[in-house]
């Protein structure tokens, strides 16, 4: 290693710096022998062969030999006797473990020379391609995680080359694509297969090419992405769902150079999702459309109508009698009967009309460029269709009815929900008519704006609950005889509903809609509440004086309502004799065990009941003598005639017989005028009500005049 002249040292200096192996060496391989005649100072270094004063002579072929890699041994001894054959360049490279180092990859360039007695001199460069091996084993690694990848979510990819314009794809893309079954299987040496353009859009469904052109010129255009999803068809008929991610590559001057895809198959996803919007749209039961889908119909309908001025027909049907095959035959026999009734409404609607099951036994029909009248008649025709259905089940047969409503869907026509409304209410009156009737809304006698009346004023009792809307009024029930002892006036409580205007609404304005839509009961614990609770201390304070609350039925068939009303009760300051309470006739004969029961526990806490509207059932008298009850009002229907008709004074006669025989006062209604007031008088009934006694007034007035009383008299 020592330089022989000023330009040999100029060299050696330069080469010490040069991050390579520069040698000479001579070598007769058929002998094995070596000898290492020069190496630049820099190799020294790289090699870690030790100090700079390392004498090359001295390193033998032994030692180089345990410094590679055992592996590249047999490639590396080949490319030498290859090379000294041919007297030819050598180019190899090989793997040198390196002292305090590790392992490092050289690429070796060497020119041989040949010289007498078998030498070949040997003088080359060996460059240290350690970090390009290891970017190498990288990326390798990263393509085998690619493809690993790939192949485990099933993504094929495909390339296109706009200068030859063919397709190129992996092998997954071809499963995806069907190209075996198309004849395109033919695979290149890097394991891609190659079409043409024109065959390559044979592969896809012909109604998703539009589209995906469209996609791909506004991708030319505008982006260098494109997200997609698209159809392949096979020539069996087989279809497969992809969605797609395609990348736009462009060329320096921005002219498109090529597009690479990835494609996953969708195919389960798409009829999972198919599935599930099928679900969404379709009763389980039946398979005919829900009430989600009808909806929906129905408000095309509607623009229909007020955009082309098309007449069309709602019909909304209810089964009859259903529940009775339900609670006897049960709920297969139940299902089995909306099953026919769904295959009757598909029969009826074939392919022009729509229908639906909304839930329960409820169906709904929507007719297309149908009149009312002609709607009227198909509605006709489906009842006497649903009655002449007989299903066996368990050796019995059975059989079920079919009341529907109808209306009409116009220009003129409310949104959906109204109209929905509209037929479910006349539907409604159709069961009230008898059951198996067919009742159209708008029709000849109103049927169904009554009854969606009271519906509307169903609606306002709940609203005017929650905004406190109800008064209380009093009215008095004077005593027509001699008082005895301290017996105390009585008052009923009654009930007046305030509009959104403030107007004062009477009891028959808004009671029977309540008792039709059981809201009553939650009537009932208002009143209860806001007397006992919220006046219950006023009204403690008015010692002679003892209130009457009315209950409905509602209240009787609730097993919650004792519960309640004991607590309410008890936080009130009231004392029992002071708290009367009211039962109607009809109420008592509808729930003979509950009434039975709520009367015994009532009059064991100390309260007096009075039976409301006495007279009005047929077996009145039966059940007067199996209820112990404290008062008795004689219906007003018998009373305001009184003065006229011999037989209501008759009866009036004796009602109150009767009564005083089994100690029961009695209370005469509707007392309007002197008159009649001196005839029930005479009879020698106990207490009259009516506007010759007292008008109603507001609870609270009551009780202010009271406390202004007592002020004037201290």
């Amino acid at each position: 290693m020592t330089p022989s002249s000023d330009s040999e040292w100029d060299s050696d200096q330069l080469l010490s710096i040069v991050p390579a192996i520069v040698f000479e060496s001579r070598l007769n391989f058929r002998e094995g022998k070596f000898t290492l005649s020069y190496i630049n100072r820099g190799a020294v270094k790289l090699l870690g062969l030790g100090s700079e004063d390392f004498d090359p002579a001295k390193f033998s072929l032994e030692e180089l030999t345990r410094m590679m890699h055992p592996d590249d041994l047999p490639a590396l001894n080949g490319a030498i006797a290859d090379a000294t054959a041919k007297v030819g360049r050598f180019h190899e490279q090989c793997r040198l473990f390196v002292p305090g180092v590790g392992m490092r990859w050289l690429d070796i360039v060497a020119d041989p020379e040949p010289h007498p007695d078998d030498w070949m001199l040997w003088r080359g460069v060996a460059t240290d391609i350690t970090p390009l091996k290891a970017a190498e084993e990288q990326n390798r690694r990263g393509q085998e995680r690619l493809t690993l990848a790939t192949r485990a979510a099933g993504v094929g990819i495909w390339e296109f080359d706009f200068a030859d314009g063919e397709y190129r794809f992996d092998e997954r893309m071809r499963e995806l694509m069907h190209a075996d079954a198309m004849g395109f299987a033919c695979g290149d040496e890097e394991g891609r297969y190659r079409v043409t353009a024109a065959h390559w859009k044979s592969l896809i469904h012909p109604d998703d090419l539009p589209r995906l052109q469209r996609d791909r010129e506004g991708m030319l255009a505008e982006g260098s992405t494109v997200s997609f999803t698209f159809r392949t068809r096979a020539p069996s008929g087989e279809e497969r769902y992809l969605t797609a991610v395609l990348q736009l590559f462009r060329k320096p001057d921005g002219s498109p150079d090529r597009t690479v895809g990835t494609a996953t198959d969708i195919t389960e996803l798409m009829t999972l999702q198919k599935r599930l919007e099928y679900m969404a749209a379709h009763d389980a039961l039946t398979g005919l459309p829900n009430r989600l889908a009808f909806e929906e119909r129905l408000q095309r309908a509607c623009d229909e109508a007020r955009a082309e001025q098309r007449d069309h027909a709602l019909c909304f049907i209810d089964l009859d009698r259903f529940k009775i095959v339900n609670d006897t035959a049960g709920h297969a026999a139940g299902d089995a009967f909306l099953r026919l009734i769904g295959d009757l409404l598909r029969k009826t609607c074939k392919d022009k009309h729509f229908t639906a099951r909304l839930g329960g036994d409820e169906f709904a029909l929507l007719l297309y460029d149908c009149s009312l009248g002609r709607a009227e008649h198909i509605a006709r025709d489906l009842i006497d269709a649903v009655l002449a259905i007989r299903l066996s089940w368990d050796r019995k047969i059975y059989d079920i009815g079919a009341s529907i409503g109808v209306t009409a869907i116009t220009v003129r026509s409310p949104q959906p929900v109204d109209l929905m409304s509209q037929a479910d209410v006349a539907c409604y009156a159709a069961k009230s008519a008898g059951r198996n009737q067919v009742v159209v809304y708008g029709g000849r006698n109103g049927t169904a704006e009554r009854h969606h009346q009271e519906i509307m004023v169903a609606s306002g009792i709940r609203e005017a609950i929650e905004a406190g809307r109800f008064q209380l009024f009093a009215q008095e029930i004077k005593a027509l005889k001699p008082a005895g002892g301290e017996e105390r006036r009585m008052v009923e409580l009654l009930l007046r509903m305030t509009d959104g205007t403030g107007r004062v609404l009477r009891p028959g304005t808004f009671i029977p809609a309540a008792e039709r839509y059981d809201l009553m009961g939650s009537l009932d614990r208002w009143v209860i509440e806001n007397a006992l609770i919220e006046r219950g201390e006023a009204l403690a304070a008015i010692k002679d004086i003892a209130i009457s609350i009315n209950l409905s039925a509602n209240s009787l068939n609730d097993p919650l309502f004792w519960p309640f009303l004991k607590t309410t009760l008890e936080a009130s300051r009231l004392p029992p004799e002071q708290v009367n309470f009211e039962i109607t006739e009809t109420a008592l004969i509808n729930n003979i065990d509950s009434a039975r029961n709520f009367m015994t526990t009532i009059r064991q806490a100390g309260h007096k009941l009075i039976l409301d509207d006495f007279g009005t059932g047929l077996s009145s008298f039966t059940y007067l003598k199996q209820f112990p009850v404290d008062g008795l009002k004689i219906d007003g229907s018998f009373i305001c005639h009184i003065k006229d008709n011999p037989v209501d004074r008759v009866i009036v006669e004796a009602i109150n017989e009767i009564c005083h025989k089994l100690g029961i006062k009695t209370v005469a209604e509707f007392v309007e005028d002197a008159e009649t007031l001196e005839i029930v008088k005479n009879i020698g009934i106990d207490h009259a009500q009516g506007y010759v006694v007292g008008r109603p007034v507001p609870l609270d007035m009551m009780i202010e005049d009271h406390a202004e009383r007592k002020v004037r008299l201290i």
